[in-house]
């Protein structure tokens, strides 16, 4: 149990770091970032300029799902205009409500993780969200309602769905971002009656 504890919630912890973007990190490990598309400002965790800013929030708020999604991390993480959550979660919605799974997974952590204060601690929210995001194929939406299963939080504890939604995304190809394969493997060590033979 306690290797378990540990070690699938470290793995957690690192994964709820998705949209940390590494500040304050003094590692020498590269971030954890969430996987985007390239014209994503997480891929580059330097602050964005006022003009990119600017054109972000243009495209977010003429609807582009991307840049909503985009001017949400910039609220949350940039180094000019970091730490204003509620502004964060309010285009996290915007972009998950339009289909954006990181933007689910986004709206997911905050909602599970009273850290943020941006919004009260829900866990059946944050089920809704990862649920959405998971059923895209998002992997880390399929690990964080894996975990939620896990853990019974927001949902009845029920293992053989968690490993439902960690098998499928160990099955994905390998990611920088999370180690599906290592999570389903600790899991299976504290649970070796899912094991099919």
């Amino acid at each position: 149990r306690w290797r378990r504890l540990m070690g699938m919630k470290q793995i957690l912890v690192m994964m709820a770091a998705v949209v940390l973007v590494g500040c304050g990190d003094n590692s020498t490990e590269k971030p954890v970032v969430p996987a985007t598309t390239e014209s994503s400002v997480v891929d580059d965790p330097k602050p964005v300029t006022e003009a990119e800013f600017e054109q972000t929030k243009a495209k977010a708020e003429s609807g582009d799902a991307e840049e909503q999604f985009n001017l949400g991390v910039i609220y949350a993480y940039d180094s000019g205009r970091g730490g204003d959550f509620k502004e964060a979660v309010k285009w996290y919605r915007k972009a998950a409500e339009q289909g954006n799974a990181m933007a689910q997974v986004n709206l997911g952590v905050q909602y599970a993780n009273p850290m943020y204060q941006a919004v009260e601690q829900d866990s059946k929210e944050a089920v809704k969200w990862y649920r959405k995001a998971a059923e895209q194929g998002n992997i880390l939406g399929q690990v964080y309602l894996g975990s939620m299963y896990d853990e019974g939080k927001g949902v009845e504890q029920d293992l053989k769905e968690a490993l439902k939604w960690y098998r499928k995304a160990a099955e994905q190809e390998p990611q920088e971002i999370v180690d599906a394969e290592e999570v389903l493997q600790i899991f299976l060590q504290e649970h070796p009656e899912l094991r099919e033979d």
